[in-house]
């Protein structure tokens, strides 16, 4: 194994991010109940894609609880 080995870990992010975050509500430093925007203050003002009737989708759809 050299230093520029690439490993191939596909989906393994996903796991391993959520092993991340229970660990983190475990110690206290992270609730899962609290919105996004207090961790990441980029996503304040997140929009949501949403399917209309019509089967078009409308992204101007501010996300809500």
């Amino acid at each position: 194994m050299s230093r520029t080995t690439i490993f191939r870990i596909y989906s393994m992010s996903k796991p391993i991010t959520s092993a991340a975050a229970m660990l983190l509500c475990e110690e206290g430093r992270l609730r899962l109940a609290d919105p996004v925007s207090r961790y990441l203050p980029e996503f304040k003002d997140a929009r949501v894609m949403v399917t209309r009737p019509d089967g078009n989708y409308d992204w101007c759809r501010p996300g809500v609880k």
